[in-house]
């Protein structure tokens, strides 16, 4: 039984029916061997809806979806089956105000996602399995994004352990894990053990609440991963503020036995411009072009994530929340704005939480004010205090800022 509190709320997983159900008597079910699904019947799944209200399930899970067309052949002998089937269950979720997620499914029933707008997500990636190579499970998850994404649904990496201990338990890359269902945009699922989560890789990807920091599409393989090439694996994606895109590059060797180019640049990634390019695991940065060689060497297994934030014609760049994985997120941010001699921007956050933002700036800044109140350089690298306040490194120049938030609500900074 579901414990039902106020605000703890599940989502529920299902696939088909046994003959013996007492489903199969109440309603129209066909059976096939000892397999049964429902036939039209849209009072079972208004059934089955409710029930998941009642229990606080936000979203349901219809698995296996697959294995129903192959296991069923009403489904393939009959027009127009299994689009009954699959709008009887989109037509109850939606009147109950409820999700679902597909899991398991063909590119058929994947492009029924188009008409039902309850479908939140789609699983776009085989069973997670913690010790098999990740070129087996990665290049399969970022290809098939593809098509959940041009359907307009967040495609589902699956379940991920954020640990790694030993040669047996957890995953040998979970940041790598934690990283892509984050930059996947959909549900954000780690699986461990009771006590076992790491939270620092956990954190990175929302605010304390729980509200997911996502970038603005789903990350997928860049365009040059589909023609004959020699480097490693890369996939991008980007947060859009206006005209500005600040773009997210995850570069992976799969394949190290195939790899001589170890370099891109950002013209074969279609980026056109002038940019900040941020190491998020060495938090250093530099100014680099389309036509930048960006050079790297990884061993099998091994990642690098870099951001790429637009550089502004007055010589300021916004990079965003150095410790989040996506770090100008439309959650934390909007209305980045510069003119000549400044930049400014808004902060949202929660009552308790501090955004920390990072700015790239040739100089020392000669102001930098939070909703009209100036604040003053700190010696602190680490802005422990909970009190605004900034600090300035001479050698990356990056100015980090440290807005608190006493309240929800938003923030306007301005810097020149």
């Amino acid at each position: 039984m579901l414990f039902r509190s106020d605000d703890a709320v599940f989502s529920a997983h299902n696939r088909w029916y046994s003959d013996k159900s007492p489903y199969v008597q109440k309603y129209n079910f066909i059976v096939e061997g000892n397999n049964a699904m429902p036939n039209g019947s849209p009072e079972f799944w208004e059934e089955i809806m409710k029930n998941a209200k009642d229990r606080n399930i936000v979203t349901y899970e219809q698995d296996w979806l697959k294995t129903h067309i192959s296991r069923f052949t009403f489904l393939r002998s009959e027009i127009g089956a299994a689009h009954t089937w699959l709008k009887n269950m989109a037509d109850a979720a939606d009147k109950f105000d409820l999700g679902i997620e597909y899991c398991m499914a063909p590119p058929s029933l994947m492009m029924q996602m188009a008409e039902f707008k309850c479908i939140i997500s789609a699983r776009a990636s085989g069973d997670y399995a913690p010790r098999w190579p990740k070129r087996y499970d990665v290049p399969y998850f970022m290809q098939s994004s593809m098509l959940v994404a041009s359907l307009g649904v967040w495609p589902f990496k699956d379940t991920f352990q954020s640990t790694s201990r030993g040669p047996i338990n957890g995953d040998r890359c979970p940041e790598l894990m934690a990283l892509i269902s984050n930059l996947s945009g959909s549900i954000f699922a780690p699986g461990d053990e009771i006590g076992m989560i790491n939270k620092d890789i956990i954190k990175a990807a929302s605010r304390k609440d729980g509200l997911l920091y996502k970038p603005n599409r789903p990350i997928t393989a860049a365009d040059l991963t589909y023609i004959k090439n020699s480097t490693y694996y890369i996939c991008t994606t980007e947060s859009t503020h206006g005209q500005f895109l600040w773009h997210y590059v995850l570069t992976i060797n799969l394949w190290p036995f195939r790899v001589k180019k170890h370099s891109y640049t950002l013209r074969e990634l279609g980026f056109k411009g002038s940019f900040i390019e941020y190491d998020w695991h060495l938090k250093t940065c530099r100014k680099v072009n389309e036509n930048t060689e960006i050079s790297q060497k990884l061993k099998e297994e091994q990642y690098k994530y870099r951001i790429y934030s637009p550089l502004f014609k007055n010589g300021f760049s916004i990079l965003g929340d150095p410790i989040k994985y996506v770090m100008m997120n439309d959650k934390e941010f909007s209305n980045p704005v510069y003119d000549q001699s400044g930049i400014s921007i808004e902060i949202n956050n929660i009552a308790g939480e501090c955004t920390h933002l990072l700015i790239y700036s040739e100089n020392l800044p000669s102001s930098i004010i939070i909703d009209g109140l100036g604040i003053q350089e700190s010696n602190d690298n680490d802005l422990v205090d909970f009190e605004p306040s900034f600090n300035y490194n001479a050698v990356n120049h990056l100015v980090r800022i440290k807005i608190p938030f006493e309240k929800d609500g938003a923030k306007k900074l301005s810097m020149h």
